[in-house]
């Protein structure tokens, strides 16, 4: 499934539970939606991002150490019935 950061550690979960709302708000809005894949986790530069007061961005560059190499998906919508 999508989801618009690395996976986080168990610890971590209730924090993020509002990344859900990025993917599910289609499904609920019945929406056709999928995921095709986009690259591999590099790691690389993920330092330069500034983090401050975004907590969701500070877990997100925490994560992404232990994801290098993890498949990257990006989610498609679709217009209402047009699921073709």
């Amino acid at each position: 499934p999508v989801y618009p950061t690395p996976a986080c550690k168990i610890k971590d979960a209730d924090d993020i539970i509002g990344n859900l709302f990025y993917a599910f708000v289609w499904n609920v809005l019945n929406l056709p939606a999928g995921v095709v894949p986009f690259g591999i986790e590099s790691g690389t530069k993920v330092e330069a991002y500034n983090d401050e007061g975004d907590m969701f961005l500070k877990l997100a560059k925490q994560g992404t150490e232990s994801a290098k190499g993890m498949p990257i998906g990006v989610q498609i919508i679709g217009q209402p019935f047009q699921e073709e």
